[in-house]
């Protein structure tokens, strides 16, 4: 391909550093920022300018500096939300509040509502501990709605648990 430009001549690093050697360098300041001509010429020599910071009380010098060591955060801690057998809440209410509030599908709310039914304790599931409150807040709610005394209780889970 052919270029219609004339090629320039390239120059050695010494001929143009001359050229730019004569051109003031930019002033800055003290975050790094180059200062305008009138800035410059107020800010006066860096001299006074350090002076005139250590005489002022509200100025202060700071260095920022990376940290090299990495923060970990803690996974939180997991509440089991427990649904105790009564013999007044009906098994069906106990599947509805499972499917309702839990999110369970009907078969695992059947069984979970089995287990409460044989063995007088059900884990309904294991949360947070604003969403475990949460969910304890809304099936007392709609089991004094509907008249049933469904106790629910929310205890912490075993070190190592995971949310459902």
């Amino acid at each position: 391909m052919f270029s219609l430009r004339p090629r320039m001549a390239v120059q050695p690093r010494e001929a143009r550093q001359e050229d730019t050697g004569n051109q003031p360098r930019a002033r800055r300041d003290i975050k790094g920022r180059a200062l305008d001509w009138l800035e410059w010429t107020k800010a006066g020599t860096p001299a006074d300018t350090a002076a005139e910071m250590a005489t002022r009380p509200d100025v202060h010098e700071s260095t920022l500096t990376e940290t090299g060591s990495e923060q970990r955060l803690e996974h939180p801690r997991l509440w089991r939300v427990l649904l105790h057998n009564d013999d007044y809440t009906t098994q069906e209410f106990v599947v509805w509040v499972l499917e309702t509030v839990f999110h369970k599908p009907r078969a695992e709310a059947f069984a979970i509502m089995l287990a409460v039914h044989r063995s007088g304790l059900g884990l309904a599931g294991v949360y947070t501990r604003d969403v475990a409150e949460t969910k304890l807040s809304a099936v007392r709610d709609l089991a004094e709605e509907h008249e049933f005394p469904l106790l629910v209780t929310m205890e912490p889970e075993a070190e190592g648990g995971r949310a459902t």
